[in-house]
Order: structure tokens, then sequence, then C-alpha cells
């Protein structure tokens, strides 16, 4: 037979197992959100590339389009001693690579098609670089100041860094935003729309 002090166990223990179920599913659900959430976090970024990018992307049978990076260029990044554009890992927005070119890019590095500002493609060269015992580095390379030179890049320009696949292929689009641009446009549509 079971004692009050039996049944107030039993109950305490029924609750707390209640209790962790609850715990453990409202984990999952914001799991769900937060991938949702980063989805249409993604789907916005996509619908604000430039539409000359997504028809030229198109035109390539680009695929799996990643928001990887945003700067504002350093006087470093167009230095032609420098030639290189550096992408902090713990400033991406998205990891972009398989494990197979994680590898490689830390080994040996690999060329990859960059399609320009100019909508011009080039070849560059992906390298993972350690600056620091903690501090890992992405750098498009090698052929980086012939970027710089055709595209006018110059310090404070915005430019964002993205990744699409042509089949299996890893290609990157640089895209040069004009902020100031963009919002004055927003602006003037606002204004139409009143």
């Amino acid at each position: 037979m079971i004692n009050r002090r039996n049944q107030a166990l039993i109950i305490r223990e029924s609750n707390e197992e209640e209790e962790n179920c609850w715990r453990s599913m409202k984990k999952f659900v914001d799991a769900i959100i937060e991938a949702l959430h980063d989805d249409l976090e993604d789907q916005l970024k996509e619908m604000s590339l430039p539409k000359e990018f997504k028809a030229r992307i198109r035109e390539m049978n680009g695929k799996q389009l990643i928001l990887v990076y945003e700067k504002e260029l350093f006087k470093t990044d167009i230095n032609s001693v420098e030639n290189r554009l550096s992408i902090p890992l713990n400033q991406m927005r998205k990891e972009f690579l398989t494990e197979r070119e994680k590898v490689k890019v830390q080994e040996e590095g690999m060329e990859v098609q960059l399609l320009q500002p100019s909508l011009e493609v080039c070849t560059i060269t992906l390298k993972k670089w350690q600056m620091k015992p903690t501090c890992f580095l992405y750098v498009l390379t090698k052929q980086w100041n012939s970027v710089v030179r055709d595209n006018s890049l110059k310090a404070k320009d915005f430019v964002q860094v993205w990744s699409f696949r042509v089949g299996s292929e890893l290609r990157f689009a640089l895209v040069r935003r004009n902020i100031e641009d963009e919002e004055d446009k927003e602006n003037e549509e606002e204004d139409q729309e009143e």
C-alpha cells in the first residue's frame, strides 16, 4: 500500500519528469524558431542582392547563395603590399565551406571564381590564415590587387562577400554597396508612395 509520504514522492517525481519534458520541448521549439528566423534573414539578404548580380549568378546556374561577410574596406584591404581581403572567422555571417573544402583551404588554399563588382569573373585564391593562437581568417588573395584596381575599390567602400555554387563548385561574388545611395533611393520610394 502507498502511504502519503510515498505518494507525495511519486507525485513530485512525476511533476519533475513532466517539467523536464516541457523544458526539452521548449528547447526544441526555440531551436526551430531560431532556424526559421535565420532562414528568413537569409531570404531577406538574398533579396537585397542587386538585381544585376542575381541575373549574372542565374546565368552561371548559381545556387545556394549565402551572404558570408560584409565590411567597410580598410586601407590594409586595398594596400598592394598586403594583396588580400581578410574575412575573420568570428565575423562571418554563415559557414559556406564543405568539410573537404575546409581542409583544402587550410592546407594549400584553393582557387575560386570571383564575380567582381564590375560583373566580370576572375580567379582568386581562398586560404585560411592563423593570426594568433585563437584568431583565424579566411583571405582572398593572389589576384586581389587586380580586383582592387579593376573595380576602383578604395578605403571606406562597403562590400559584401557572397558565396554560391555552380554544381558543387564554390564561387564568390563581391558586391560594392553604396549605402548612402541606397538610403536615398529608399527615401525616394517612400516619398513616391505618400
